[in-house]
This record gives C-alpha cells, sequence and structure tokens, in this order.
C-alpha cells in the first residue's frame, strides 16, 4: 500500500473535502507510518546553463565523504552503468577512494548501508541505491532526463547549491499530492486507482499550475512505498492531463 497501514481496529467513515475525493476519517487506531527507506537525503540540482560542473560535482562529493568520516565506513557510488572511467573527474575520484558500481553490475563490498553517491540515475537505479542507503545517508546528483525536484521536496533533502532544505508546495497541494498517494495503493494500474489519480491530477493542475508531471511522479516516489515502476505509470498519467 502506498500510504499508510491500519493497525488495530479501525473504523472509517466518509467526510467531504470542498470537492476532493471523498477524505476518510480514521477514529480509533493506531497508524503506522507509510513503508520506505530511511536516510538522511541531500542533492545537487543540474544546471541547466552549466550542466554538471565539477565544482557542482564536488559538492555532492564533498557531503558523501563527511558523511563517510562522521560514521567511520567507506562510501558507494552507483552509476547507471559502467565503466566508472567515463564519468567526471570528481565522480572517478570518489570511486577511487571508495568503490563504484551500478544496479546491473557487481554486488557492493560494503556489506552494511552506509553513504552513499548517486549519480545521475534513473528511478531503477536510484531505487537500488535508496537500499543501499539505509539508516545511513544519499546525495543524488540530477540529471535533466529523470527531474528529481520533488523526489528531494518529499524527503525533504538538502540542496547543496543553496545550502536550504527543498520546500514542499504549499499545505494545499500537499493534501492533494498524499491523497494521490493513497488512492496509488495498487501502483495507479487498477481501474479505480487511474479514476482516482485521474481527478486528482486535474485538482493538482488547477491548484498548482506550476507543478508539471515529473514533480508529481518524482514527489511519490519520494514518499515511499511506490516502484519506480508505479512512478513511471503515474507519469504517463499526469502527461495525458497536464499540458507542460
Amino acid at each position: 500500500m502506498t500510504d499508510g497501514a491500519f493497525r488495530s481496529r479501525q473504523s472509517v467513515t466518509p467526510g467531504s473535502c470542498r470537492g476532493h475525493l471523498p477524505r476518510f476519517v480514521v477514529i480509533d487506531h493506531e497508524w503506522e507510518a507509510p513503508m520506505r527507506v530511511d536516510y538522511r537525503a541531500a542533492w545537487v540540482p543540474f544546471d541547466h546553463d552549466n550542466g554538471q560542473t565539477p565544482a557542482l560535482l564536488s559538492l555532492a562529493v564533498d557531503w558523501v565523504e563527511r558523511g563517510c568520516v562522521a560514521q567511520g565506513t567507506s562510501g558507494v557510488l552507483i552509476v547507471s552503468k559502467k565503466p566508472i572511467n567515463g564519468y567526471p573527474q570528481p565522480i572517478q575520484a570518489f570511486a577511487a577512494h571508495h568503490e563504484g558500481t551500478s544496479r546491473r553490475g557487481s554486488a557492493p563490498r560494503r556489506k552494511a548501508p552506509g553513504p552513499v553517491l548517486a549519480h545521475s540515475l534513473s528511478l531503477d537505479d536510484l531505487d537500488y541505491a535508496e537500499h543501499l542507503a539505509r539508516g545511513s545517508s544519499l546525495c543524488a546528483t540530477e540529471w535533466p532526463d529523470v527531474p528529481l525536484a520533488g523526489w528531494a521536496a518529499a524527503r525533504g533533502a538538502l540542496n547543496l547549491v543553496t545550502g536550504e532544505i527543498t520546500p514542499r508546495p504549499a499545505d494545499d497541494v500537499v493534501v492533494l499530492l498524499d491523497h494521490l498517494h493513497f488512492v496509488g495503493n495498487n501502483g495507479w494500474s487498477d481501474g479505480p486507482g487511474k479514476r482516482d489519480a485521474g481527478q486528482l491530477l486535474r485538482e493538482l493542475q488547477a491548484a498548482a499550475p506550476d507543478l508539471d508531471a515529473n514533480y508529481v511522479a518524482s514527489y511519490q516516489f519520494g514518499l515511499g512505498d511506490v516502484s519506480a515502476d508505479s512512478a513511471k505509470r503515474l507519469l504517463a498519467l499526469a502527461s495525458k492531463v497536464t499540458v507542460l
């Protein structure tokens, strides 16, 4: 399920939400937080004017290096594909001091979770990297083909360029995004899930026209318990609704 699960005794009653999908008020329950891999997150947004400069990549490398020192462990670089020597110098240097691999490559030599440098990854690869960072930290460098602003907002990721936590949208937009997460318990693959997603996506477009389909999909991925395939399915649905 994408949203939290109910345990113990449950009692739900439908409520109103000013034109939104029915809101369910939960009475006398024990709430279990959404399932997701927990770690401290940071990111380096892609610079559309200058690209991934060595200076920007060094911000990510330095942040992960500090995490390694603090934990007394080695780091792991995850890339989309090897060999590592095809990547920019700061990325190569990090791999030389630690180790680098890909989702389809050999498993990291480090056996326990620890700091991870996730360089220009797809959502499938980022999902793999997240599990290697469980209970530790992860820094993602963004590539324009896979925008990560939504993921960073949902994660509360530190923007290493600005030095600030990535802000979430306005409260009313967050409510819609949370509802969207709830109705995606089957990955937005069945009829009701697609129907409810369509309604919520239209409401999101009206409430926050500046948020594009990529933002919405990566935000859901960042909330947790959403597979890369489900996020891509939602991206396709959102792309049909939004004209962005």
